[in-house]
Order: C-alpha cells, then sequence, then structure tokens
C-alpha cells in the first residue's frame, strides 16, 4: 500500500487510511472525524467502543478491536454480525460481506442505530477461557482438572472457563459437570493443591495403613486417580513450569 502511494500509481483506486487518536475525546468529536468513513478498524479500549458503536450512522462497516460487556440483544435478530474474538471469523465477516443488511432491514437498522456490519475482535481473557473450555469439550474431555493462580485476571479466566464448561454439560443432558479445582498462591500450595487433586495423598495414607496392618515396609508407588483427562492452567509461566506430565 505504501509503496503504491509513493510511486503515485493508481492513486484514485487507492484506500484512504486516516488514523484517529481516540484518547480522552468524546464522542461528537470522534464522530467529526469519521465523517463519511465506511470501514472502522477500532477502537481499542472497551469504554470507546461501548460509547461510539450506538452513535455510528448507517452503512457504517466496524472491526471492533474489543468488545462491550453485553452484546446488544437485538444486533443479530435485525441481521446484524456481532462478530468472534477468533480472528478468522472476524476478518471473514468483513471481506465476504457477512452481516451487511438487506434493504428490507435497512429501515430497521436505522432505527436501532447501529452500523451495519458489527464485528468484535475481543481480546478478553474471558474469551479464550471460553474458547479453551469448547477446544477440550470438543476433543472429548470431561473429567478436567482446572488450576488457577490466585490473582484477579486468572480468577475472572477460571470462573469463565467453570460457567461456559457448564453450560456445555448441560447441553450433552449431564446433571454434574465433572470438574476439579485447584486454587494456588505460591508454590508449596500448588504442589499441595495437585497432590491433593490427584489424590495422590489417599493412596500414601492407605500404604500407610497397610504398613501398619503387616508391621512390615511394603514395596510401594503412590497412584494417582485415573478418571483425570484434562488438566488447565490459569497462571504465569513461571508457575506453569512447576506442572510435571
Amino acid at each position: 500500500y505504501y509503496t503504491d502511494v509513493e510511486k503515485r500509481q493508481d492513486e484514485p483506486l487507492l484506500p484512504r487510511l486516516r488514523f484517529i487518536d481516540t484518547n480522552e475525546v468524546d464522542t461528537q468529536h470522534l464522530l467529526s472525524e469519521i465523517g463519511d468513513t465506511k470501514f472502522i478498524i477500532g477502537p481499542l479500549l472497551k469504554d470507546t467502543v461501548e460509547r461510539l458503536i450506538p452513535s455510528l450512522p448507517l452503512g457504517v462497516n466496524v472491526l471492533a478491536l474489543n468488545r462491550p460487556d453485553e452484546l446488544p440483544d437485538n444486533a443479530s435478530a435485525k441481521g446484524v454480525t456481532t462478530g468472534s474474538s477468533n480472528p478468522a471469523i472476524a476478518d471473514d465477516a468483513l471481506a465476504s460481506g457477512t452481516g451487511l443488511a438487506g434493504d428490507d432491514t435497512q429501515n430497521e437498522l436505522h432505527s436501532l442505530g447501529l452500523p451495519t456490519s458489527l464485528n468484535y475482535y475481543g481480546l478478553a481473557p474471558e474469551d479464550e477461557a471460553k474458547q479453551l473450555a469448547e477446544f477440550i469439550f470438543n476433543k472429548g474431555y470431561r473429567a478436567p482438572i482446572v488450576i488457577a493462580a490466585q490473582s484477579s485476571l486468572y480468577q475472572r479466566m477460571d470462573d469463565t472457563f467453570k460457567k461456559h464448561w457448564r453450560i456445555l454439560n448441560n447441553q450433552e443432558n449431564k446433571q454434574r459437570a465433572n470438574i476439579t479445582s485447584v486454587s494456588f498462591n505460591d508454590s508449596n500450595s500448588l504442589r499441595e493443591g495437585i497432590t491433593q487433586a490427584l489424590d495422590v495423598a489417599q493412596s500414601n495414607e492407605r500404604i500407610n495403613q497397610i504398613e501398619y496392618m503387616t508391621n512390615d515396609e511394603v514395596y510401594n508407588m503412590p497412584r494417582s486417580r485415573r478418571d483425570i483427562d484434562a488438566i488447565v492452567a490459569f497462571a504465569s509461566p513461571q508457575d506453569t513450569e512447576l506442572l510435571n506430565p
């Protein structure tokens, strides 16, 4: 693009790129800056997305780089695409024109005050947790251990994963989601939590009981649970180094 601009080749056919600073400006100022632009990438900040999207005129195609906490309930019902946090889905929606309203819905879209094609490319950690739950569930795993560090970010991801996991289980008419939780704040609590979750401590107790009953040393090897089929960790790379297969 920039090479063509420098060479001034096919200048009338080149799209015009404009970069707008959305920091600390009100909605009306943003709308005046946008003008008659038909394709928008952004904004990035969530509060700016929430303020700007409902005010955009009809005919504007948006790939927002964040998403509001609550998506418009009536958007999809009226033919507007509320995109995915999956970049491939969002890009395909813009490239193919998915969600562009037909003539019959133009008046309805105008009354809603929603743009023509609206796609959210959200990078929220909650979105990643949902996608991870779906990925593991679709692989056929049903009994994961979910490990989460005690920080606000990882606890949010942990809560979102478990809520979505229960939804996926309900779709299979299962009354109980077979999920084991481990929460930790340091390496010692992580080690202890995993040991308890895998029932290794119970295995050691059974070995000790047998040795006590026989009054002799028993050759043994502690065994962990056999029903666990996946381990999910919401933690820093340094913490996950302590997890050994």
